[in-house]
């Protein structure tokens, strides 16, 4: 690991999600970087908190009762870098998960190889997959448009056809998602 990674030690994750909220530790230990503890909480990111820090503040003090270690002071902040007395932590990454997930059309040209695998890429990531199109769709381009103007996607994931082989087939699959595009208001295209 680059001695860069490892210049200083503690690390505190803070993952605020939909439901829960993780704040986790990491910390070096024989020169890399391992899991040490995580506390939990309810998400405050919705109603009627509506206050993502109020959620990321109990968890990090579940991990504090964890760990036996002061990582919040007394007006409930995250204490950084580490102090003297082993207090606080010297890094603070936060994600944020909350929120709706990604409305997402998934197009392959072939529904057990390209759309397969498409799928599996879509299902790996914070979307919902909400329409899928392929070669054996048996849908009528207006048909598919209309599906489209109706599910209104955010994402189109486009996967099929290698080495510029298939181009055609890519081009008739993405009609209906472009006349669709076109239709709809500027701000809700895909």
């Amino acid at each position: 690991m680059p001695s860069s990674l490892v210049s200083s030690n503690s690390m505190l994750a803070i993952d605020v999600g939909a439901s829960n909220t993780r704040a986790v530790l990491f910390d070096v230990i024989e020169g890399e970087y391992r899991f040490i503890a995580s506390g939990i909480a309810p998400s405050t990111a919705e109603a009627p908190i509506k206050d993502v820090a109020e959620g990321a503040r109990n968890a990090v003090a579940n991990l504090q009762k964890i760990l036996n270690k002061k990582l919040l002071d007394d007006s409930r902040a995250i204490i950084t870098p580490s102090q003297s007395d082993g207090s606080g932590v010297d890094h603070l990454v936060i994600t944020l998960s909350a929120g709706p997930t990604v409305k997402t059309v998934v197009v392959g040209l072939l529904k057990d190889i390209s759309l397969a695998s498409a799928r599996r890429l879509t299902e790996s990531t914070y979307t919902r997959i909400i329409d899928t199109m392929s070669l054996s769709d048996q849908r009528k381009p207006d048909q598919q448009i209309d599906s489209l103007l109706r599910l209104r996607p955010e994402l189109v994931i486009i996967a099929g056809g290698t080495d510029g082989g298939a181009s055609r087939s890519i081009q008739k699959l993405l009609e209906p998602i472009g006349l669709a595009s076109f239709l709809m208001p500027e701000e809700k295209t895909p």
